[in-house]
């Protein structure tokens, strides 16, 4: 450790990184699709290698969603740096999952990438009823790709005077949306999907 520690910081900054991109970390991490803390072990080696990995902002803000929990840890040491937002609604939805949607609700503004599914009434969130009002209640300066996989009936309703607005995300080059509609800017799209055969509409 003493070793490790005396390496110059730029030098275990590089180590770091190389770390990260052969030891992936998160909830589907390993190759049997478990949990995996990968990379983030390396930051328990030594104080050293600790400060290399808190000060890869970029790193921290492509895993912030990387764990069911601790999201407003992850999101600190990003800053503000566009944020990768990946969210699968857990089974059992605890206490503590609500409030990490909750959190992760409130950085969507701060997303390059936006992917999330709920499936289904057994595991929805926190999510509006009108997850469109989400997007149209503000604007999304980084956003490049947006993901939106909802199943749940309760979505079924398009946004209310969706003539009347587009989605703000001037960066929007991707856009996948199944069992919602999100009125947006098409000319800066290269890759578009939008599925809304599996709605079924409550009575």
């Amino acid at each position: 450790k003493k070793r490790l520690s005396a390496l110059p910081f730029d030098v275990l900054v590089k180590i770091a990184e190389l770390v990260a991109e052969d030891m992936p970390a998160g909830r589907y991490a390993d190759d049997h699709g478990c949990p995996s803390l990968g990379w983030i072990v390396f930051g328990h080696v030594c104080r050293a290698f600790r400060r290399a990995l808190n000060c890869q902002r970029r790193l921290w803000a492509e895993n912030v969603t990387a764990f069911e929990l601790g999201a407003k840890a992850r999101a600190t040491r990003a800053g503000d740096l566009p944020l990768t937002i990946t969210w699968r609604t857990p089974i059992p939805l605890t206490d503590a999952i609500i409030e990490e949607e909750c959190f992760i609700r409130s950085k969507l503004m701060q997303a390059r990438i936006i992917d999330i599914a709920e499936c289904g009434r057994a595991c929805e969130g926190v999510w509006p009823s009108s997850m469109a009002e989400t997007f149209q209640q503000s604007s999304f300066p980084a956003l490049s790709t947006l993901r939106l996989y909802l199943t749940s009936t309760r979505y079924y309703e398009p946004c209310a005077h969706a003539d009347n607005w587009r989605l703000n995300a001037p960066q929007l080059r991707r856009a996948d949306l199944r069992g919602i509609f999100i009125p947006f800017f098409a000319e800066h799209l290269t890759d578009l999907s939008i599925n809304l055969s599996d709605l079924q509409r409550q009575s």
